[in-house]
């Protein structure tokens, strides 16, 4: 009796911890890691997060298997973009490279994150996030790492600054900030 009661404890302890195990054996996947401080690209999983990517960099992400890019940037940092360097839009179609332009600038929707997380499930291959510094695509995926992969809070900020997220409060007073929602 003690064996099946010792059994049903350690199998009641799994069942109730599995989101847990599941969580961080895939945090490490989620972590974002620097593949070119230049672009400030970052990888995590089959995301990159980047700043504004040259033509050779979505070439070469392309062969690692690149299939989609969302680019964050506003309407006005394209046309600019465009008359300084190249036409994104235009070159990905070209490239056969999906695309998607959410633009966003100071301001942030919550159904930004839905629709983020609406492209990537429906992607096959990799998904890139840009912006023009990747400050503002590693704040979207944070937002889709606690709306749609169940982060905490502060596990998306850790993993955030690992990328191109700061708080400048904290650096301000030289420590952590605890943040809740």
């Amino acid at each position: 009796m003690k064996i099946f009661l010792i059994v049903f404890a350690v199998f009641s302890f799994m069942l109730l911890h599995e989101n847990s195990f599941a969580k961080k054996k895939a945090g490490n996947a989620d972590q974002p890691v620097l593949i070119d401080s230049a672009a400030y690209l970052y990888k995590a999983g089959n995301i990159y997060l980047a700043g504004q990517p040259s033509k050779a960099l979505f070439i070469d992400l392309k062969n690692q298997g690149l299939s989609m890019v969302i680019n964050l940037r506003t309407d006005e940092e394209m046309k600019e973009h465009t008359a300084k360097d190249y036409n994104e839009e235009e070159f990905l179609r070209n490239e056969l490279i999906g695309y998607a332009h959410l633009s966003v600038g100071t301001r942030y929707d919550p159904a930004l994150v839905d629709r983020i997380a609406e492209i990537i499930s429906g992607t096959r291959g990799k998904v890139m996030i840009h912006c023009r510094s990747a400050a503002r695509a590693t704040n979207v995926w944070m937002g889709w790492l606690i709306r749609y992969k169940g982060y905490s809070l502060d596990e998306a900020v850790k993993l955030g600054k690992m990328a191109r997220y700061s708080f400048p409060l904290e650096e301000i007073l030289d420590r952590e900030i605890k943040m809740r929602f």
